[in-house]
C-alpha cells in the first residue's frame, strides 16, 4: 500500500509532501513470535500540536494498516496511544507483511487549519471526513519466515503411521530419525484420521497421543544422554519450545524436572486446553 504518489484535496502530514512546516510522525513496527501467535508491537507519534490535539479529543486516531499479500491477510488496528500490541495466528502471515502507519479522521472535523501550515494554505480552515487521511507515517516491510516458524511447532515434527501388522494393538514410537514416528493401531489410525482436521480437538488429541509419546522421549533422553539426539530436528523443535518457557534443555533440566512435567511444558498445558475445550462444545450443543 503506497501512498506516496496520492493527492490530497487538503494539506498532509508527510515526510514526501510539502503540507506542513517542520513536523515529524514518527512510527515503528516490531513482531515477536511467541508460540502460534505473532506479536506486533506499534510505535507512533506526532510532533505537531493540532493533530496531537484531534487525537486527543477523539477527533482522529493512529491507524496501523497490516497487510500480508501472500494469505491476503488484511486488518486495522485504531488507537489514541502511542504503543499498542496487535496479536495474529502465526499460520495468517507468511512472507512479506506490509505495515503502513497514518493519523485518521475518525469524525467530522470542521474549519481545520493548523498553525505549521505552509504559507499557501494560511488563513484557509477545510472541513474533513469521517476517515480522511490526515499524516502518514512509516512504511515497514516485515518477513515471517515459515521455514524457522515450523521448527518451534510441535505437532510438525510427528508423523502419525499405520500399524501393517492387524494384531498389534498398542502405540509404538521410534525416535531414531529427525520426526518421531507414532504408528497406532489400524482402528485407531482411521479414527485418528477423522478427528485431525478439527482444530479444537487439537488439544485433546495432543493429551491422548503427543503427551504420553513426550514423556516417553524424555525418559529415554534422561537414560541416553543428550549427545546422541541434538541432531535430530524433533529435539531442536523440543529445545525450542521449552525456550519459550525459560527452561534450557540440557542435563541438568532432566534432573530437575520429571518427564511429564517437561513434556507438558513443551504442549503448552494440553490438558488445560482440551478439558475447556470439551467444556466448551458441550455448552454450545446443549444451547441448541
Amino acid at each position: 500500500m503506497d501512498l506516496r504518489y496520492k493527492l490530497f484535496p487538503y494539506p498532509v502530514l508527510a515526510e514526501f509532501l510539502d503540507d506542513y512546516i517542520d513536523n515529524k510522525f514518527i512510527s515503528n513496527a516490531y513482531i515477536e513470535k511467541i508460540r502460534d501467535t505473532i506479536i506486533f508491537k506499534l510505535e507512533s507519534k506526532i510532533e505537531n500540536k493540532g493533530l496531537q490535539n484531534l487525537i486527543e479529543t477523539d477527533k482522529a486516531r493512529y491507524m496501523f494498516h497490516i497487510e500480508c499479500p501472500q494469505t491476503s491477510y488484511r486488518t486495522v488496528v485504531k488507537t489514541k496511544d502511542q504503543i499498542v500490541y496487535h496479536e495474529v495466528e502465526i499460520g495468517k502471515l507468511v512472507g512479506k507483511v506490509q505495515i503502513c502507519t497514518f493519523i485518521v479522521a475518525i469524525d467530522e472535523i470542521y474549519h481545520y487549519t493548523n498553525e505549521t501550515f505552509v504559507s499557501d494554505y494560511k488563513g484557509i480552515t477545510f472541513n474533513l471526513e469521517k476517515g480522511n487521511i490526515l499524516a502518514i507515517g512509516g512504511q515497514f516491510n516485515i518477513t515471517v519466515d515459515k521455514e524457522k516458524d515450523e521448527l518451534g511447532k510441535i505437532p510438525s515434527i510427528f508423523s502419525i503411521l499405520r500399524k501393517t501388522i492387524k494384531e498389534e494393538k498398542d502405540l509404538s514410537v521410534d525416535i531414531d530419525d529427525n520426526k518421531v514416528k507414532i504408528w497406532l493401531p489400524e482402528k485407531e489410525y482411521y479414527n485418528y484420521q477423522k478427528m485431525a482436521t478439527a482444530p479444537s480437538l487439537q488439544p485433546v488429541l495432543h493429551s491422548m497421543i503427543v503427551l504420553p509419546v513426550l514423556v516417553y522421549i524424555f525418559e529415554e533422553v534422561k537414560k541416553a544422554g543428550i549427545d546422541g539426539f541434538e541432531e535430530y530436528r524433533w529435539f531442536k523443535s523440543i529445545r525450542k519450545s521449552l525456550e519459550i518457557e525459560k527452561v534450557t534443555l540440557n542435563n541438568d533440566t532432566l534432573n530437575k524436572y520429571t518427564s511429564i512435567s517437561l513434556a507438558q511444558k513443551v504442549l503448552n498445558m494440553p490438558l488445560t486446553r482440551a478439558l475447556e475445550g470439551l467444556i466448551q462444545g458441550n455448552n454450545e450443543e446443549g444451547e441448541e
